[in-house]
């Protein structure tokens, strides 16, 4: 069975002394990485031809982030849905680690993922929709973070320009909006 299934993990540690591995089943969308102005790979990333679930499961390394999108011209591949699946995603992930992982928003299949992530997480996942509901992009970490967090007002990073800070407000005031309606 070939499947696409690229994933990116990132590990935020303080110092640039890790690599962060993103791992792309796919030969073909390694191959549009010029166009898509992905790096080369140096000291900080790394770019890993493989099967993400199989890179889930096999592996021993944790992370501080798990982004995951893994979509081919079928949809979401099976390996990248089931129950172990997440529970590998949970293992891998750091004690304050945080899952966002692109979901597709059909009713069904949308509905058991997200089971799924609340089962390997402790039961706490946040879904934030697109404005049409057609797309879900869900969070989840380990323990109560996400229902513990204080928020304040947004307030733009140091260094992120501030033209690229506007055009995020309305995604960032998505995120706050199902974060309020879910744990508030």
């Amino acid at each position: 069975m070939t499947t696409s299934q690229p994933l990116a993990f990132v590990d935020a540690a303080d110092d640039d002394s890790h690599v962060r591995p993103f791992v792309e089943n796919s030969p073909h969308v390694l191959s549009l990485r010029d166009q898509f102005m992905v790096p080369p790979d140096d000291e900080r990333l790394r770019i890993v031809q493989a099967d993400g679930a199989r890179f889930m499961r096999d592996g021993a390394e944790t992370f501080d982030v798990l982004l995951l999108d893994g979509y081919d011209a079928f949809g979401l591949p099976r390996a990248l849905s089931t129950q172990s699946f997440f529970d590998h995603c949970a293992r891998r992930l750091g004690a304050d680690g945080v899952l966002v992982m692109n979901v597709h928003a059909q009713k069904a299949r949308e509905a058991c993922i997200l089971e799924r992530i609340r089962r390997s997480f402790g039961g706490v996942v946040l879904p934030v929709y697109d404005s049409e509901r057609s797309n879900c992009i869900a969070f989840a970490c380990h323990g109560s973070a996400l229902r513990t967090l204080r928020l304040g007002p947004l307030q733009r990073p140091q260094g992120l320009d501030s033209e690229v800070w506007s055009s995020l407000q309305g995604d960032l005031a998505r995120v706050l909006g199902a974060w309020r309606e879910e744990f508030a």
